[in-house]
């Protein structure tokens, strides 16, 4: 099942649902199967269960597949760069705020502002906890306080925007080392964001195919698993309950996943 981040985004995660809906076509494959076994017999006036209608439901169904399992890919493979990446910003910002300290003509005001961004990215109070509020019949209040652990994406990713417009401000930082340099700071900041809007992207593709996945499965009227339930109705008309034609595609079982 998917799993909301912080963001707002979806994080792409692996379910077990992709058995019962692997399971639902396979199914559908046996279920086709037995109806070309049928031959004349099988002549329904419903146009949405013609074999015809059914074998385009069918590539269909494999089309709206493959586009799910291959952006299901991509959104895994869009999260763990960007975790990888965002795992850097704590000890890069750590490495950065211990040069600029050390960087001459940088004011104690600039440096605590550094420091209390850090406190942020940490995911820590800056201040005092508020104490609750005392009511004059003796009863407390409980005071209004905001989550300190700030750590999704996009608040850390604002974090180091905020860290990187005070680095460039600085026109006495200029450290030796090469990937503390107000050029490659830069450059991270961008690959934060590239990363994060990436992966954005990823999820938001990931769940528009697993809406139309779902279309077409579990439709309650033009879904596989409902023509499945049509086609058993259709040759239950047609030969009976008695017949083992009946008897073979009755059996054949299919159920709503949706996840």
């Amino acid at each position: 099942m998917a799993t909301i981040k912080k963001d707002g985004t979806t994080a792409a995660s692996k379910s077990t649902s992709q058995t019962g809906h692997a399971k639902n076509i396979a199914n559908f494959d046996k279920l086709l199967e037995a109806i070309r076994q049928m031959g004349a017999d099988y002549q329904p006036s419903k146009k949405g269960i013609t074999l015809e209608k059914l074998e385009e439901k069918r590539k269909l169904m494999a089309k709206t597949m493959n586009t799910w399992n291959q952006k299901e890919k991509t959104a895994f493979e869009a999260e763990n760069t960007r975790t990888a990446l965002y795992a850097q910003l704590g000890p890069y910002s750590t490495r950065i705020a211990g040069a600029l300290t050390v960087s001459e003509g940088v004011t104690p005001l600039t440096i605590k502002d550094v420091k209390s961004l850090l406190t942020k990215l940490r995911g820590k109070r800056a201040g005092k906890k508020p104490e609750p509020t005392t009511q004059l019949d003796g009863t407390t209040t409980p005071a209004r306080t905001i989550s300190v652990s700030q750590l999704g994406f996009d608040e850390r990713n604002a974090f180091f925007k905020e860290l990187n417009s005070i680095i460039m401000q600085q026109p006495s930082y200029a450290p030796n080392e090469a990937d503390l340099t107000k050029d490659a700071i830069a450059k991270f900041f961008q690959k934060l964001e590239q990363s994060n809007l990436g992966t954005i992207k990823a999820n938001t593709e990931l769940q528009n195919a697993r809406n139309l996945r779902n279309t077409n499965l579990y439709d309650p009227a033009t879904g596989l698993v409902a023509t499945a339930k049509d086609i058993k109705a259709y040759v239950k008309s047609v030969l009976g309950t008695a017949h083992p034609v009946y008897k073979q595609i009755n059996s054949i079982p299919f159920s709503t996943v949706k996840k």
